[in-house]
């Protein structure tokens, strides 16, 4: 299943152009910003705004978005990488859930992978993790650690 969910998810890609794009990934931009919020909120960095109602910024449609009042050296890399979360959990939940021939089935597919299509951080998101050189090496000398521990 997980397969056809990952071909589900490069066939959404293939939308970007269309007009119905905000519509098919809707259930991927709120697991996005969800896990941004969630993150956030569990590493201290106070979110303060939540959308996932999009808006043309110049030649960019912003599909949503999160605000943080406290980003600091700690969380801003754990909390602008969050949406990677969601391939692990759409991993999990591919291999959980029994899947029929039926509705339900179709929407729980189609929402999985509409968040794994929308798991990558965006270049905003890539931007203000890398923004922090101290969390960086902080969080890749934690990985390291864990790695060979």
């Amino acid at each position: 299943m997980m397969f056809n969910i990952f071909c589900l998810a490069i066939l959404l890609r293939c939308f970007r152009a269309d007009g119905s794009y905000w519509f098919l990934i809707w259930p991927g931009t709120a697991a996005h910003e969800c896990w941004h919020w969630l993150v956030g909120l569990c590493t201290g960095a106070t979110p303060t705004h939540f959308t996932i109602i999009p808006k043309d910024e110049g030649e960019d449609k912003v599909l949503g978005s999160v605000s943080f009042q406290n980003l600091t050296w700690f969380n801003s890399l754990p909390t602008a990488v969050a949406p990677l979360l969601s391939i692990p959990a759409v991993y999990w939940l591919s291999h959980t859930i029994q899947f029929g021939w039926n509705w339900t089935s179709a929407l729980i597919v189609w929402a999985m992978a509409s968040a794994l299509s929308q798991s990558w951080p965006s270049p905003a998101d890539w931007s203000i993790a890398f923004d922090e050189k101290m969390g960086l090496l902080f969080w890749i000398a934690c990985a390291v650690l864990l790695f060979f521990i």
